[in-house]
């Protein structure tokens, strides 16, 4: 009796034990699962700034932007500082300033930087003050900025050392390498674009070395400009130096202009980097009329930009801008005061394709297209050869001398302990 009693109490016990085992079980594979999608379902403080920055929605709520080069800030933006962003703003401040540099790749925090960057100096006080919405957000956030700007920032090597993105575009040889005369808006790349001692020669106004393109950008990029006339290098030079405003190049003449990011290094140096994130390019079909006058493309036309989220990824391949492609961020005729995403309900309706924009402005007969301000005042009275250095130094000049820098390094350096 004994013995059957402790039998069965030994076979509850592990009655007891197996079903406590199943239920740990159990409870186990029903939470697990929950805890890894809370966890993937958190966000990256990384992500969430880079979204309020960069992703914009027009008034139909079409969305833009979320894979450009830059913030779309106007100089009268209300974004990000109206009322719905400016929340989501200053969460996405706070949220990433604790995180350690560390946790990102020197290309992530390249990137970030460059768009902290574009914020901070929507922030400087400017003239057009009366006329800008939000200057006491713009006041508020201006340190936190800084902050994580400087908590971004690579060393000098760091910076010389990311991904050329046109030389590995070059190098893929997914596009055409030369134009075609009969395809005015085919993109093409020529391989040696930019290469020193090439065929390119880099060139300006006599007058300065900086352009209205690295004016618009308030001078975080350099703008080389490039012309290369069919005879090749010494034919392109007799060209330059011998230039007296008359002389019409032949057909099949090209122009270029590439864009240089500057970033900011670990010592508050401008540094400029070797990410490239556009380029321009123009071949003269026609050198003695307009468009409209031959009522035909003049011109053929190639643009190539630079994907910040492929760029993280590691694709750092540019992407061809297409003939339909409409870019919002652009230099346009009001100097980009004007958001055309809080005034316009449907912006496709009211801005021109990408390509054709650049026709536009740069659309005077032959030598008239050469300028950087809208024809027919951009006319060049001269032209001078420039080194690649030269134009990195005249650049560099301008920023130091602009208040947006002046003001960053002041309040970087109240961030010192």
């Amino acid at each position: 009796m004994r013995h059957e009693t402790t039998t069965t109490r030994t076979r509850a016990g592990r009655l007891q034990h197996v079903t406590r085992v199943l239920l740990l079980i159990l409870f186990v594979g029903q939470a697990a699962p929950g805890q890894v999608r809370a966890a993937e379902d958190t966000p990256d403080p990384y992500d969430e700034l880079y979204d309020v920055l960069m992703v914009r929605h027009a008034l139909n709520g079409v969305v833009y932007g979320g894979n450009e080069i830059a913030p779309m800030i106007f100089k009268f933006s209300a974004y990000p500082f109206d009322d719905k962003t400016y929340p989501r703003l200053s969460a996405a401040l706070d949220a990433l300033a604790p995180t350690k540099n560390q946790t990102y790749s020197p290309v992530q925090r390249a990137v970030l930087q460059r768009q902290l960057w574009a914020l901070f100096d929507a922030t400087t006080p400017s003239r057009f003050v009366s006329r800008r919405p939000h200057e006491a957000r713009r006041n508020a956030v201006r340190q936190r900025i800084a902050a994580l700007i400087r908590q971004l920032a690579l060393t000098r090597a760091e910076i010389e050392s990311l991904p050329d993105a046109l030389h590995a575009t070059a190098k893929a040889g997914k596009y055409a390498t030369a134009f075609d005369l009969d395809k005015p808006t085919h993109p093409f790349l020529p391989p040696d674009i930019g290469q020193e001692k090439s065929a390119w020669v880099c060139y300006s106004r006599g007058s300065s070395p900086v352009n209205l393109h690295a004016r618009d950008s308030r001078w975080r990029s350099a703008f080389f400009q490039f012309i290369r006339l069919p005879g090749g290098r010494d034919n392109t030079i007799q060209y330059i130096d011998g230039w007296n405003g008359q002389d019409v190049f032949p057909v099949g003449t090209q122009v270029a202009l590439i864009e240089k990011a500057f970033l900011i290094s670990d010592k508050g140096e401008l540094v400029l980097s070797p990410m490239t994130l556009g380029l321009q390019l123009r071949a003269f079909r026609n050198v003695e009329q307009t468009a409209r006058e031959a009522g035909t493309a003049t011109q053929c036309v190639a643009e190539f930009i630079s994907r910040p989220r492929d760029y993280i990824r590691g694709k750092t391949l540019m992407a061809a801008v297409s003939p339909t492609d409409i870019r919002l961020k652009t230099l346009r005729s009001d100097g980009g005061k004007q958001d055309v995403l809080e005034l316009v309900r449907d912006p496709k309706k009211s801005v021109r394709p990408r390509l054709q924009q650049c026709a536009n402005c740069h659309g005077g007969v032959g030598i008239k297209s050469l300028g950087d301000f809208v024809a027919p005042r951009g006319t060049l009275k001269t032209l001078k050869r420039r080194s690649q250095q030269e134009i990195v130094r005249a650049t560099t000049r301008a920023k130091q001398e602009d208040r947006s820098w002046q003001l960053l390094r002041t309040t970087w350096g109240r961030l010192d302990p």
